[in-house]
């Protein structure tokens, strides 16, 4: 018998107050395959990350699962009048296949929307996870024009997250894509500065992303 990959989750939105059932995956449906140097995951078969975002099929409103109930209710009113504004045009432009059987493009327009809602909360955090992956469809298309804008974009998002919360629990995090990111993007002395810098600070803790950057620190240095 085939395992289950995917339930469905009743939500309402807390924009336009419809009520709708949001695809979700199984958690023991998700197996990665592999990460690449700069740590982006292959998956087994389910690609979680195109199913992470939920939507709003009314009024596209789009969020993480976790704050999809509540990322509204600190939002300046200027702020939310401006997303009705952005989701409104969208609506207009991108066509969106919500159902299980979500590709790649699929996955990018939605991610467009998540960009919309954070971009107007102000959590850098996000936007900047959400910048990359967006980057990782662009370099998957061969279209490294726009993987640059984007990795360029999570990039100052993620310097936005790091310069507001140091040593907060995602820092490790934030230092090694900001690291990567610069490296990506040809700037390796300033790449090679936050991996120093996370390598130091993290010495000796039980942070992954001190493997992985010292994994990237020799896989680059060995290619100079």
């Amino acid at each position: 018998m085939a395992k289950k990959k995917f339930w469905y989750k009743k939500m309402v939105c807390p924009l336009c107050e419809s009520e709708f059932e949001s695809v979700r995956v199984f958690s023991n449906a998700i197996s990665v395959k592999k990460r690449d140097i700069f740590l982006r995951p292959t998956y087994q078969d389910v690609d979680p990350d195109r199913y992470s975002l939920v939507t709003c099929p009314e009024c596209y409103f789009t969020a993480f699962e976790s704050d999809f109930d509540k990322i509204l209710d600190t939002m300046p009113f200027v702020r939310l009048d401006m997303l009705r504004n952005s989701l409104a045009r969208a609506k207009q432009n991108l066509t969106l296949n919500l159902g299980e059987d979500r590709t790649i493009e699929d996955s990018h327009n939605i991610q467009i929307l998540g960009i919309l809602t954070y971009i107007q909360a102000d959590m850098p955090f996000k936007t900047a996870q959400l910048f990359l992956k967006m980057g990782w469809y662009y370099m998957d298309k061969n279209d490294l024009e726009n993987a640059a804008i984007s990795y360029s974009k999570a990039l100052k998002q993620f310097e936005r997250a790091y310069a507001e919360d140091k040593k907060g629990e995602h820092s490790d995090g934030i230092m090694f894509y900001m690291s990567s990111l610069n490296i990506q993007l040809n700037q390796f002395k300033e790449g090679f500065k936050w991996l120093e810098r996370l390598i130091k600070e993290y010495r000796g803790s039980n942070s992954h992303y001190i493997k992985a950057a010292q994994e990237l620190w020799e896989e680059v240095r060995g290619s100079d």
